[in-house]
């Protein structure tokens, strides 16, 4: 079977015997498929992505994209922006795994095998001194990475639809609405400030969404870094970018929600300690507007995270109050709210 026949086939057709006819004709010196693994995550494994150990010995990943037929020969086309971003991504020595091939009919993407556990399951079951340098790194790494898509403007012309500043800034905006006075009550300390504390958080919103945005993953989560076997991490998901505020990818990235995992809680790396050394990478923007922004996306999504727990249980973790009202920064908007929600 021809890799040019797959996709018109693939209903027919499951990921592994996909995988097995058509991969030999795309890696170099057609090695042949020796097993194929599904990847586990939280609550079962992952439909379309197959850990793939060849014939040779070594091991690579293969990922499905369910809508790369929509978008092919797009200019978002999300095969081509992948292997785009990540050879320039690469050639700049930022961490993120070589797109080794792509099976153009079948919306597959084969990627260089860089490791097993990802940030998330560190955060989870790892000591904090092992995640603090885990952070530590992933920080360097990521504002690495973000000087890269700033200095390459040309970028611009691969961001997805509805990914545009306008768009990621309305919809930004939009959280104002589940930031409201009955919501915000199960967070207030004292009943009497919240009308003041609504107000400022709204503000803070606005305040963020006027900060300029840069080009990056539109994907990103503790799921998306990868550690290698040296203990690196590697940023995944390149198929598909956009604007955004390189703090609330921050913020997602080095945050665990603990979902699908029994035992695990919303935990997050973010301490002063990070920010301090994010505000000094962020070569971009200014070291005290980068860390009132980490500081502030920090806050808005803890605390949508917090309303979003509160629906489904009685009480906050520890780690959730914690996260809510460990000051940050000097930023003093920032910190009279965290006081606030105490």
């Amino acid at each position: 079977m021809s890799a040019a026949i797959l996709w018109s086939d693939s209903h027919q057709t499951t990921l592994d015997d996909l995988l097995c006819a058509a991969l030999p004709d795309v890696l170099p010196n057609h090695p042949r498929v020796a097993s194929i693994t599904p990847v586990a995550t939280p609550g079962g494994y992952h439909a379309s992505v197959r850990r793939i150990t060849l014939s040779t010995g070594e091991s690579v990943f293969a990922k499905r994209h369910l809508f790369a037929r929509m978008a092919l020969n797009q200019s978002y086309d999300l095969l081509a922006v992948e292997e785009e971003v990540t050879r320039l991504l690469a050639r700049e020595k930022c961490h993120v795994p070589q797109v080794l091939g792509v099976i153009v009919e079948a919306g597959v993407v084969i990627l260089r095998d860089v490791g097993r556990r990802t940030l998330d399951d560190a955060i989870q079951q790892d000591p904090p001194v092992k995640c603090t340098r885990l952070a530590t790194e992933a920080v360097d790494a990521f504002a690495h990475i973000q000087k890269i898509l700033a200095t390459h403007p040309d970028t611009d012309r691969l961001v997805a639809p509805g990914c545009e500043p306008d768009s990621v800034r309305q919809s930004f905006l939009d959280v104002r609405s589940v930031l409201e006075h009955e919501n915000l009550r199960a967070l207030v300390c004292i009943d009497d400030g919240l009308s003041g504390i609504v107000n400022d958080l709204g503000e803070l919103v606005e305040s963020l969404a006027e900060l300029p945005t840069l080009i990056g993953p539109t994907d990103y989560n503790a799921r998306n870094i990868v550690i290698s076997d040296t203990g690196s991490p590697f940023f995944l998901e390149w198929s598909k970018i956009g604007h955004d505020w390189p703090e609330r990818r921050l913020v997602q990235y080095l945050t665990s929600l603990g979902t699908g995992q029994p035992g695990a809680s919303h935990k997050s790396l973010i301490d002063q300690w990070l920010i301090k050394q994010y505000s000094e990478a962020a070569v971009w923007t200014e070291p005290k507007m980068a860390a009132f922004a980490l500081d502030g996306h920090h806050l808005v999504f803890t605390v949508l995270a917090a309303l979003r727990s509160l629906a489904s249980d009685f009480s906050l973790s520890t780690e959730f109050k914690r996260g809510l009202t460990t000051p940050l920064s000097a930023n003093p908007q920032i910190t009279r709210l965290r006081k606030a929600l105490g």
